[in-house]
């Protein structure tokens, strides 16, 4: 397509998605949200190829560690992601890859934002999603397929069950280690002083001490990991 063949369409999918979250938001039924979801899938998950800036290095990178079992390029993909691509690759081709990947990654995110629907807008939240995520998830698919699973297991995390909100975490930094940094979310959740057992309240203590060394070993594997970026390639604030 043509640059202006290429606003008009993503311009035209904003606007139906944004009347799809608008229906549910009115209506207060699912099925808007999930056309929403489902519309914004198929754009991303039957894409060519060549759209995205990292759509080929990553099938590159897929099709490497199906054929091999091994990582050809450490920075921003892990072993993890290797098996995962690698399952879906095996069941169809790479635009199965994407389209799988678009699905949990847009399935997740709109279904977390329908538990909101009581205290925010749909639509605007749906509004902020494309503006901000979604045209970006185009190209860096593997970190928003973990952002979706964190985004999503922290609904777990409102309900009082903080080890099934660890179990989505540790599952997206399986994919993308940046997910660790949802681990911050946990300390600021529960590491509380005030109402704890003695026993709570060593525990908090001692993670209260531990937190400093694990964020700075953390950040220092961060920084080695991705330090082949360049200054004008990749922000890691950005990432954060």
């Amino acid at each position: 397509m043509t640059v202006i063949q290429s606003y008009l369409f993503y311009g035209l999918l904003a606007l139906v998605s944004l009347l799809l979250a608008w229906y549910s938001e009115k209506s207060g039924k699912k099925r808007g949200l999930v056309l929403c979801a489902l519309l914004l899938t198929a754009a991303a998950g039957f894409r060519a190829y060549d759209v995205g800036v990292d759509t080929l290095p990553y099938k590159n990178g897929i099709e490497y560690f199906f054929e091999t079992g091994r990582v050809g390029w450490q920075t921003s993909f892990s072993y993890g992601y290797g098996l995962f691509t690698s399952f879906l690759l095996g069941i169809s081709n790479y635009t199965f890859v994407l389209l799988a990947q678009a699905a949990v990654t847009n399935g997740l995110i709109l279904a977390r934002f329908w538990d909101f629907k009581d205290t925010a807008s749909l639509t605007f939240m749906v509004l902020v999603y494309i503006s901000t995520a979604y045209f970006v998830s185009l190209c860096i698919i593997c970190q928003y397929v973990a952002i979706a699973l964190v985004f999503y297991g922290s609904r777990f995390a409102d309900k009082g069950r903080p080890f099934v909100y660890c179990i989505f975490i540790m599952a997206a930094a399986a994919l993308h280690t940046s997910a660790l940094i949802a681990f911050v979310d946990i300390a600021l959740r529960y590491f509380r002083l005030e109402g704890s057992s003695s026993i709570g309240l060593l525990l908090r203590l001692a993670a209260i001490i531990a937190a400093p060394v694990v964020i700075a070993l953390i950040g220092q594997a961060f920084f080695a990991r991705y330090a082949s970026y360049g200054a004008n390639a990749s922000s890691i604030g950005l990432m954060v």
